[in-house]
C-alpha cells in the first residue's frame, strides 16, 4: 500500500519494483480502497451481510451530509444500510450464541479457523449488537456498545481491553475480512465499464495458521 507519497521510486524496495515494473508495462492502478469500505453497499456491508438477519445496520461513525452516496437502498446487495460511513452497527433480529456467530463468520469468509476472545465480564454472553469493521477495527470499534467485534486485526492489549469491557471479539486477519467482496465488486466494475474484470486466484492473505 501507499499511504504517503513517493518522491523517488528504486529497484531496493519491492513497492517501488511493482511500481516501476507497472509502468514499464503502462498498467494504471487504481485502488479506492477507503471509499470501497465505506459506500453502502461495499466491503463492510458484504462483511456484515454473513452475521445474520439484521432488523438494523448503521455505520459507526457516519460521513457528514455533504458525502457522496447511493440514495437507491436496492443498490446495496447486502443489508439495509444505505448511509456512508465508517464501519458498521449490526442489530441483529434474533440473538446468537457467540459459538453460532463464529460459525457464519467461518462460512462466510470460507475460513477454517479464526481467532476468538471471550468477554471477561461473561463468557458465553449471546450476541445481539455487532461492530464490524473490515481489515484493521481497532481505532473505530473501541467503546462502542456491542456484543461482539468482528474485524481483521487487533493488537493485544486492544483485544484486552474490548474483552475487560464485555465484548467478544472474532478476528480473521486483515485482507480476509476483505477479499471475498472483490467477486462481487468485479461483477459491478463489469456491468459499468463493459470491460472483463480479472480477480487475482493467487491473492491470500499473508498470515496462516500451521
Amino acid at each position: 500500500p501507499i499511504f504517503r507519497g513517493l518522491k523517488r521510486l528504486t529497484a531496493s524496495k519491492p513497492k517501488d519494483r511493482i511500481i516501476v515494473k507497472a509502468i514499464e508495462e503502462k498498467i494504471a492502478i487504481y485502488s479506492p480502497h477507503t471509499a470501497c469500505d465505506s459506500v453502502n453497499g461495499g466491503v463492510t456491508d458484504w462483511l456484515a451481510s454473513g452475521l445474520g438477519l439484521p432488523s438494523e445496520v448503521v455505520p459507526l461513525e457516519p460521513e457528514d451530509d455533504s458525502a457522496p452516496r447511493n440514495e437507491d437502498a436496492k443498490a446495496n446487495p447486502f443489508g439495509p444500510c444505505t448511509s456512508v460511513g465508517v464501519g458498521r452497527m449490526v442489530s441483529l433480529v434474533e440473538s446468537a450464541t457467540l459459538e453460532t456467530m463464529v460459525e457464519r463468520v467461518k462460512a462466510h469468509l470460507g475460513l477454517e479457523r479464526v481467532r476468538l476472545a471471550r468477554s471477561q465480564i461473561d463468557p458465553s454472553a449471546p450476541v445481539s449488537r455487532v461492530g464490524v469493521v473490515c481489515g484493521s477495527g481497532a481505532s473505530v470499534l473501541l467503546g462502542k456498545d456491542a456484543d461482539l467485534f468482528l474485524t481483521g486485526e487487533m493488537s493485544h492489549h486492544e483485544v484486552l481491553a474490548a474483552t475487560a469491557d464485555g465484548t467478544h471479539v472474532i478476528l480473521c486477519d486483515h485482507s480476509n475480512t476483505e477479499r471475498g467482496f472483490l467477486t462481487h465488486f468485479a461483477k459491478i466494475l463489469e456491468e459499468k465499464t463493459g470491460c472483463a474484470v480479472q480477480v487475482s486466484v493467487v491473492d491470500a492473505d499473508p498470515l496462516t495458521v500451521v
